[in-house]
């Protein structure tokens, strides 16, 4: 075999080897108008502003960050749609440059999402919640992040003490979704409620002046 020959072989053979991404996912995609993920055909891209590799695997999107791990990531392309399920959560994105199907049009009362005055509040800060009963203690963190998404981390220490029994117990579990707020009212969705959903919230001021959230019976403060 001729060397030409070998080139060409060796070239086809690393062509067809190469991993073939899902040429519907090239492009830019907003979530909620504002740029969230960028998918570059060379398996580059950003997601909200962060660099990352990327490839498919039939129905799942692999995103390989900068500290090289990788998120698997079931996804859906319907026409300029891209929905992603992100811990059992839907992300609905849109392609830059093409309007979002919704059932309605917002209200023109409504403020621009993040830009109001409840969203800078809880941007401003993590938020956590602590209860202490019976030497027992019952945690909760939530983060807020500009690009509309949501997670809390919780965790409970449990301890029991009986004659016939004394033992110890922790616990941990984490959720997520996405955010928005509506003419001053903040909608969440979460794994059991995909869609946006209100919560029943106020906003109240401690002794010291430092904002305390008061939702589903618990007062969030500001943390770490």
């Amino acid at each position: 075999m001729h060397d030409d020959e070998a080139m060409l072989l060796a070239l086809v053979l690393i062509l067809t080897a190469a991993p073939r991404n899902d040429a519907r996912l090239v492009g830019n995609w907003n979530m909620e108008g504002r740029p969230f993920l960028t998918l570059n055909a060379d398996g580059t891209g950003t997601m909200v502003g962060d660099a990352l590799k990327w490839r498919t695997d039939g129905a799942t999107l692999l995103l390989l960050d900068e500290d090289g791990e990788t998120d698997r990531v079931p996804f859906r392309v319907e026409g300029d749609t891209l929905t992603l399920n992100v811990s059992g959560v839907n992300m609905s994105l849109t392609r830059a440059g093409k309007a979002a199907k919704v059932g309605k049009t917002p209200a023109a009362t409504e403020q621009p999402a993040r830009n109001d005055e409840l969203s800078r509040l809880l941007l401003s800060s993590n938020w956590c919640w602590l209860r202490y009963a019976n030497g027992n203690s019952y945690t909760q963190k939530v983060h807020f992040a500009p690009n509309g998404t949501w997670q809390d981390f919780s965790e409970s220490d449990i301890y029991v003490s009986n004659p016939n029994v004394v033992a110890q117990a922790t616990g941990n579990r984490s959720g997520g979704g996405q955010w928005q707020v509506k003419n001053g009212q903040l909608w969440l969705s979460s794994p059991d409620s995909p869609q946006l959903q209100p919560v029943q919230l106020s906003v109240t001021r401690n002794s010291n002046g430092y904002p305390i959230i008061n939702a589903d019976g618990r007062e969030y403060s500001m943390c770490n």
